[in-house]
């Protein structure tokens, strides 16, 4: 049986939107809470800029969105700093990698009810961690007890208390790190796969390299999920997604032991036909995945293996799908982004 997506919503923003992320969980009688990040380079500048919007979701609707130069309800309107990715913690604090070698953390400020019953949040910064001396884009991130791992375009991990904001190197690739997330299975260890070809796995207490696996293009994004013990799914340049066995390296998992020349099974490959930029499981069924594919638009993948057919936006002239999250909500639910369209959609699958 196949599932087809179902739009409901389109939002058009200001500038090129690259992440969406849905809350958590929201307050009890508010809408559903979302976030999008936005990065483009102004070459009349040669500045980059974007900034990051906060949505408010019901009855399948972006509702209560004010307006700010002709943009949606943000934290900035068209800051001077770019948003590659956005990780939330809890409900009332959100992280953002920043092109200006900045997390940015964002917590809620005021909680304010509406005549018409429905509560408004405001989220503002409370924080800037700065990772590093030098300018760099960070790409990626990922937050877990305390820690924040990110990426960034000069090749560097970084691992940062968010408390004490002390930020350190984590690990190294030889070109851009794409992106970076601590494991579902064990949050001592951190994914990295970069430009160069290469998944790593690092030991977050050490920062030494317990294994790398090589591909044949640049790994653009890596998951992995609680309810899939053992399973590393990995999204390449290739236009494949790579599903990996951990319990095929040595010790991985119980002592942390680096072998760095072990070799990782292959599950399966899933061919997507388009970049899989990011990679979603479904929070009620891991055996359901959604893609953002880049040039490919986004698809929906079945029993970890059933690949679904290209859909998007109608409204989007020119493709290059960059974000996609699941409904915290609804399961059936979820959003996407399109980069040069600067389109957040609201979808729904439905059983064809």
């Amino acid at each position: 049986m196949q599932l087809k997506p179902n739009l409901h919503d389109t939002f058009k923003l200001k500038n090129n939107a690259d992440t969406v992320e849905f809350a958590p969980r929201s307050i009890q009688s508010a809408p559903e809470l979302a976030v999008c990040g936005c990065y483009e380079f102004d070459s009349l500048t040669n500045k980059r800029i974007g900034g990051v919007s906060l949505f408010q979701i019901d009855d399948n609707r972006f509702v209560n969105i004010p307006k700010v130069d002709n943009n949606c309800a943000v934290l900035n309107s068209s800051a001077d700093f770019g948003v590659l990715d956005i990780k939330w913690c809890n409900s009332e604090k959100f992280i953002c990698a920043c092109s200006d070698s900045c997390l940015r953390v964002y917590e809620t400020s005021e909680v304010n009810e509406s005549i018409s019953g429905t509560i408004n949040l405001t989220y503002r910064e409370t924080s800037s961690l700065i990772v590093s001396e030098s300018i760099e884009i960070i790409l990626s991130l990922d937050f877990s007890d305390g820690k924040i791992i990110s990426s960034t375009d000069k090749g560097q991990l970084y691992l940062t208390d968010i408390e004490s904001g002390l930020s350190e190197v984590s690990g190294k690739h030889e070109s851009e790190i794409w992106t970076c997330v601590f494991s579902q299975h064990d949050s001592r260890i951190v994914f990295s796969g970069a430009d160069d070809c290469f998944l790593n796995a690092w030991d977050t207490r050490t920062h030494k390299k317990l294994a790398k696996f090589p591909h044949t293009a640049g790994v653009c994004c890596v998951q992995t999920d609680k309810r899939l013990e053992n399973y590393v799914l990995t999204g390449c340049y290739d236009d494949k997604i790579h599903v990996f066995d951990m319990r095929f390296l040595p010790d991985l998992n119980q002592s942390l032991l680096h072998n760095t020349n072990c070799e990782w099974r292959t599950l399966k490959t899933l061919e997507i036909k388009g970049g899989p930029w990011r990679i979603k499981f479904n929070p009620e069924d891991p055996q359901l995945v959604g893609v953002a594919a880049m040039y490919e638009g986004y698809k929906l993948i079945e029993n970890l293996s059933e690949v679904g057919e290209k859909f998007s936006n109608p409204e989007e002239t020119e493709l290059l799908g960059y974000g996609f999250d699941w409904s915290r909500k609804d399961p059936n639910k979820f959003m996407t982004c399109s980069f040069y369209d600067k389109i957040v959609s609201l979808w729904e699958i439905q059983a064809s």
